[in-house]
């Protein structure tokens, strides 16, 4: 403390921590010194103790003060001088007299913490990097230093320690949960599909499928997946995780080469190719948060305006495209898979919300005292149970070959947009010495080549994938476009007519045939005169 500055009474009184009086025995003339210097007069507040602090004792020795301005300070645990009139007598540093919190009462207690909040939490011993209100402190612990985690792990570093792989040790755990977690899941989707082949094979579907015990280990797997997903978010970002569901796609290929006996297609190689050397671009370059995602900030980044915008419009879309027809939606694969992929979207960011919260609880600071844990967990649920149930019905009404890549790629570019707004997972996390780094350009890339890759593996042929459809189909395309709603039973009644069998009905998306020259041995019709 400069207390020495201080050259008269009032001024000395008003300066926490310093007091009017003898520093030394020899002394004869007061002046302001550290308060725990003080030797004299008798009777000076600073000699006395708590008994005696605010007792009338008079005029005690030579030039003893007046003792009616004595209080005993609880929070410094000494008997000090109430200025009577406090002063700031400095601009960059203000003083407010003995024993006054900072929020200018007497003996508050209340003390401005590291980050230079009046009251807060940050104060010794909870100084910590784990306190989610010290905001100030760099990765060093020191407030205010502005040090980071570079994309190497290292508080301070360059982000040149790692350029082969440049990511975080909590990003390679996120990185490695996820992928685990969708292989796990091709494993148990191919699992049961085996135990229904088998089942379907020794009793023609006649034993129920949960009393075969290898059906429960698939079911076992599904859930060890989908767990490994879940905590997958908690550590890295959501427009990491979400493309890497493409490790389903591309082990499944492979598993129902060999344990279902499928064919695997040169085009099916070649596609998973692709989708792996995209896998290896997004996890390279993915884009990430700045900062520690916690409950606080995560309320934070809620309350902005751009994310109550994103969900609003999520809303209206979803609502809209709930209200089209039964026949555009059964015609459009798109309009079940957006509604799913929107719905999807939420899922992610509640996601990894909650993980979020399970995996700060985990290491002892309980995130679900709030109320935002539970709220995510039911948007969760909800939406989880809406997008499945829309999803089955895509699955009904369109081939595999359509819903899976449209899904994947609506899918993880909703997932990568929300994580973005809602996250801030934009940042490129460039090294020092190359700022102006292409990181988001071969992340994009990457997300590109796998989605070709798997439409590669996903794709069939279109006639394969017509079996399917049933009959009636016509008058759903009728109604969006294919002709007028009449058409139908029109065409019904006269194939029954003519006994016309299913080989010979001819799909109106096919081209015309021309009929059969009377006399031939088919002279049935090729196509209605309605249909001309």
């Amino acid at each position: 403390l400069n207390c020495s500055l201080r050259i008269t009474n009032e001024a000395c009184s008003s300066r926490d921590g310093c007091s009017w009086c003898l520093s030394s025995a020899g002394e004869e003339k007061l002046s302001c010194v550290p308060w725990d210097q003080c030797t004299g007069p008798v009777g000076r507040c600073e000699l006395r103790t708590q008994t005696t602090c605010e007792k009338s004792l008079g005029r005690i020795g030579l030039n003893a003060p007046n003792n009616s301005n004595c209080a005993w300070c609880t929070m410094e645990s000494r008997c000090v001088q109430r200025a009577k009139q406090i002063a700031a007598l400095s601009e960059t540093q203000p003083d407010l007299g003995q024993c006054i919190g900072c929020d200018g009462r007497f003996d508050s207690g209340t003390v401005i913490d590291a980050c230079g909040v009046c009251g807060g939490a940050c104060v010794a011993p909870f100084v910590t990097l784990d306190n989610a209100l010290c905001w100030c402190l760099g990765c060093d612990g020191v407030p205010f230093s502005h040090a980071e985690v570079d994309i190497c792990g290292i508080c301070g570093g360059h982000n040149t320690t790692c350029a082969q792989f440049p990511f975080t040790a909590e990003q390679g755990i996120g990185i490695a949960l996820s992928i685990s977690g969708n292989f796990l899941i091709s494993v148990s989707l191919n699992l049961q599909k085996y135990v229904h082949n088998q089942n379907e094979e020794a009793s023609g579907g006649q034993q129920s499928y949960v009393q075969i015990p290898l059906w429960w280990v698939g079911m076992l797997l599904m859930v060890l997946g989908e767990t490994g997903n879940f905590l997958a978010y908690a550590y890295a970002s959501a427009t990491l995780v979400a493309p890497l569901g493409a490790v389903t796609v591309i082990s499944n290929c492979i598993l129902a080469h060999y344990v279902l006996k499928e064919e695997l297609r040169p085009r099916n190689i070649f596609g998973v190719v692709l989708a792996i050397i995209g896998a290896v671009f997004i996890v390279t370059y993915a884009p990430g948060s700045d900062k520690q995602l916690t409950m606080e900030l995560l309320e934070q980044y809620m309350s902005q305006g751009s994310f109550i915008l994103f969900v609003l419009c999520i809303v209206f879309t979803v609502v809209g495209l709930s209200l089209l027809s039964e026949h555009c939606k059964k015609k459009y694969v798109v309009v079940y898979l957006l509604i799913c992929s929107l719905l999807g979207c939420l899922t992610v960011m509640c996601v990894k919300g909650v993980s979020t919260a399970v995996v700060l609880t985990i290491r002892g600071h309980n995130a679900f005292n709030k109320l935002l844990p539970v709220v995510l967990l039911g948007t969760l649920l909800g939406t989880g149970i809406v997008q499945i149930r829309i999803l089955n019905l895509a699955m009904i009404n369109f081939g595999a070959s359509e819903v899976v890549p449209v899904y994947y790629v609506l899918f993880t570019f909703c997932s990568i947009v929300g994580g973005m707004v809602l996250y801030k997972e934009y940042h490129q996390h460039c090294p020092d010495d190359h700022p102006n780094c292409h990181h988001t350009l071969y992340f994009l890339i990457g997300c590109v080549v796998t989605f070709s890759g798997v439409f590669l593996i996903t794709f069939a042929d279109k006639e394969s994938d017509r079996d399917y459809r049933r009959d009636d189909d016509v008058e759903q395309r009728a109604s969006c476009g294919w002709g007028s709603q009449q058409q139908a039973p029109e065409r019904e009644a006269l194939l029954a007519a003519a006994d016309i069998d299913d080989r010979d009905r001819v799909d109106p998306r096919q081209e015309l045939r021309p009929v059969a020259p009377a006399g031939s041995e088919r002279a049935r019709p090729g196509y209605l005169p309605s249909e001309l």
